[in-house]
C-alpha cells in the first residue's frame, strides 16, 4: 500500500462509483444475519467481498501523517472528493465483515493482515463544522438527495448513537443535509426517518415519513424519480421497520423510535438479526411485554423497553437462564428453537397479539372514480403534451423550457399525480425523465369532458416573458367564444392577477442549478355556463414568449 498506485478506473472517462459492489454486498451480509445461512455468507458474500475490497488496496496510499488516504473518487450523485466518506465507511466496513467472516468460516486468510491495518491506519472521515464533508476538501454545501456521506451512520451503524461521543456530529450532519431544498426526494424523507429512528427521535421520523407520503407517494402507492423507483418504498417500508424494531451492534431494540402519537403498537414474529422472531405490544405509551424466539440459537442480547425491574418466562419449557445489563438490557441464553417472554415484574400482562386502532384516520388509497364527479372536472392534455420543462437533478441535458436549455426543477413540484391551488385540483405530470409534461400554445384543439361550466382553470407560464393567448371555446351548438388567458413569465411574480400554484427556489440550466426562483400560475377564465362546453383551441400568442400550459381543469356552477 505503499508507492505509487493508479487511481481508481485509471484510464476511464470520469471517476467511478467504487463503493456500489460493497454496499450491495451489505445488503447479502444484512440477510445472512437475518436468516444465519451459512452459505449465504461462504458462498455469495465471502469471495465477493474479498475481492471489491482488494480492489481498495490497489490504490490505498500511506501519506506523510502515517494514514492510509484514497484519491479521488465518486460520492453517488454529488461529485468527486479524495477521501471520500462514502468510499471510507465501506471499505471499513468490509474490513470489519471479512475478519468477521473468516472467523466464522475458520479461514486463515493472507489477506487478513491487509485488512487489519487498513482498519488501523485509515484517514478518519472529513468533517467540518456541519458535520459530515463529502470528502477532503469538498463540504457537503448543495442540496441532494442521497445521504451517501452519512453512509457510516446510516445503514452500516459504524458512527451510531450508542458512542456518545458522536451523537453531536450524526445530529449536526442530519440537520445539515435536510435543510437543502432542492434536490430532495422520497428516498431523502425515507434516509432521515431511519436515521431519526435511531436517534429515538421517533416524532422527527413520523414528520419525514409524513413529509415522504404528502409529497411524493402516488395515489395507487406507487413511486418515481425519473421514472419508476423501487428503493425509495423499499427504504420507507424499512423506516417504518426501524420505528418498531432494529437489530444492528448485536442488540435486539425494542419500540426505538415509536412517535409520541403512536401509543398502542403490535409487532409480531418479526425477524432481526441473529435469526430471531420477535414479537411485543406496547399500550397506552407503555411496552407490557417482549417475545424472542430464537431460530439458529444465537447470542441474545435485548434493550426491551419495560420500565422499571423485568421477569423472564420460557414459553413451552422452562426459563432461560438470563442477565440484567443495567439501563434497560438483558442477556438470555436461548438455543435453537427456545422461547422466552419478558414483562414487567409483579404483572400478569395479557399475551394476545391483536391490531390496534388507527391513531390519525386518512384517506383511502387509489385513483379517483371516474367518471369525475363533483364541481371540478380535470382536462387530459397528455395527448398534446409536446415540451419537457422538467429534469432531475442527476441529469440537466434533456428539458428546454424556455429554447436555452433552462428547465423546472422536479424535486420541487408536485410528485403525486395531481396538485390542488385555490381549491381547485389539476392533474400535473412530473414522470420519466425525458418525457413531455406540457404544451406550447400553438392551435391546439383539446377536447373536454362535455359540460357546462363557468370558469376554465390554467396551470401554466410564459417562457422568455408575460403571455397572453388569444384561446376559443368551441360550444355543443357550433357556436365559438374568444377566451384570453394572461400568463406570468416564470421568473416573474404574478401579473395579471394569478396565484403562484408552484414556486420553486431554484431553476435548472444545462451546467446544474440556478439559485433563481420561479413559478407556474394559475390563472382562471370566465365560461359561457348556459352553453355546453366541448373543446379549447390554445392559440400561440403574439410576440417571441410562448405560453406553456401544463393543466386545464374546469368548473361548474354551484
Amino acid at each position: 500500500m505503499r508507492g505509487q498506485r493508479h487511481g481508481p478506473g485509471a484510464g476511464c472517462r470520469g471517476l467511478p462509483e467504487v463503493g456500489n459492489l460493497p454496499w450491495a454486498l451489505h445488503n447479502v451480509w444484512l440477510t445472512y444475519r437475518h436468516t444465519m445461512d451459512r452459505g449465504v455468507l461462504e458462498d455469495v458474500l465471502y469471495p465477493l467481498l474479498r475481492r471489491s475490497t482488494n480492489y481498495y488496496l490497489h490504490f490505498l496510499t500511506e501519506q506523510s501523517d502515517g494514514r492510509l488516504h484514497l484519491p479521488k473518487t465518486f460520492s453517488p450523485e454529488y461529485g468527486a472528493a479524495p477521501d471520500c466518506n462514502y468510499d471510507l465507511a465501506l471499505l471499513r466496513w468490509s474490513c470489519q465483515t471479512l475478519l468477521t467472516t473468516v472467523e466464522l468460516l475458520g479461514r486463515d486468510d493472507p489477506l487478513a493482515p491487509k485488512w487489519r491495518e487498513v482498519l488501523e491506519k485509515l484517514v478518519d472521515y472529513p468533517v467540518d463544522e456541519n458535520g459530515f464533508m463529502i470528502g477532503t476538501g469538498v463540504p457537503f454545501a448543495k442540496s441532494h438527495r442521497h445521504y451517501s456521506h452519512m453512509l457510516s451512520v446510516y445503514p452500516l451503524y459504524l458512527v451510531n448513537w450508542d458512542q456518545q461521543e458522536h451523537r453531536d456530529l450524526i445530529a449536526r450532519s442530519l440537520k445539515h443535509w435536510i435543510s437543502f431544498e432542492g434536490a430532495l426526494r422520497g428516498y431523502s424523507f425515507s434516509g432521515a426517518a431511519s436515521i431519526s429512528t435511531q436517534m429515538g427521535r421517533g416524532d422527527d421520523a413520523l414528520t419525514y415519513l409524513r413529509e415522504l407520503v404528502a409529497r411524493f407517494i402516488q395515489p395507487n402507492t406507487h413511486y418515481y424519480e425519473a421514472g419508476p423507483v423501487i428503493e425509495t418504498p423499499l427504504s420507507g417500508a424499512q423506516a417504518i421497520h426501524d420505528m418498531l424494531c432494529q437489530s444492528w451492534g448485536g442488540t435486539i431494540r425494542f419500540f426505538p423510535g415509536v412517535p409520541g402519537e403512536w401509543q398502542d403498537v403490535t409487532l409480531h414474529d418479526f425477524r432481526t438479526e441473529g435469526a430471531f422472531l420477535v414479537s411485543a405490544v406496547r399500550t397506552g405509551g407503555r411496552t407490557r411485554w417482549v417475545r424472542v424466539r430464537s431460530l439458529a440459537g444465537e447470542p441474545c442480547r435485548v434493550r426491551h423497553s419495560i420500565g422499571g425491574r423485568v421477569a423472564v418466562a420460557g414459553v413451552g419449557g422452562p426459563a432461560p437462564k438470563w442477565r440484567d445489563l443495567g439501563n434497560g438490557e438483558i442477556e438470555l441464553e436461548l438455543d435453537r428453537e427456545d422461547e422466552a417472554v419478558i414483562y414487567p415484574a409483579g404483572t400478569r400482562p395479557d399475551f394476545r397479539v391483536a391490531p390496534v386502532k388507527v391513531t390519525t384516520p386518512a384517506e383511502p388509497w387509489g385513483l379517483p372514480e371516474l367518471p369525475q364527479a363533483g364541481a371540478v372536472t380535470q382536462v387530459d392534455l397528455t395527448g398534446h403534451f409536446d415540451n419537457d420543462a422538467i429534469t432531475t437533478e442527476m441529469y440537466y441535458g434533456d428539458g428546454d423550457f424556455d429554447g436555452t436549455g433552462r428547465t423546472y426543477p422536479m424535486a420541487q413540484l408536485p410528485q403525486t399525480g395531481q396538485t390542488e391551488d385555490d381549491g381547485i385540483t389539476f392533474a400535473f405530470t412530473n414522470g420519466s425523465e425525458g418525457s413531455d409534461n406540457n404544451v406550447i400554445a400553438a392551435g391546439q384543439k383539446v377536447a373536454v369532458p362535455a359540460g357546462s361550466y363557468a370558469k376554465l382553470h390554467v396551470l401554466g407560464a410564459g417562457d422568455t416573458g408575460n403571455v397572453s393567448v388569444p384561446a376559443e371555446a368551441t360550444y355543443a351548438d357550433g357556436s365559438t367564444g374568444t377566451l384570453t388567458i394572461q400568463l406570468t413569465g416564470w421568473m416573474s411574480g404574478p401579473a395579471y392577477g394569478e396565484t403562484e400554484a408552484v414556486r420553486t427556489s431554484q431553476i435548472h440550466t444545462r451546467t446544474g442549478p440556478l439559485s433563481t426562483k420561479a413559478a407556474i400560475f394559475h390563472q382562471v377564465v370566465e365560461l359561457d355556463p348556459a352553453k355546453e362546453l366541448s373543446a379549447i383551441t390554445l392559440t400561440a400568442p403574439s410576440g417571441t414568449a410562448r405560453a406553456h400550459v401544463f393543466a386545464l381543469s374546469l368548473e361548474k356552477n354551484d
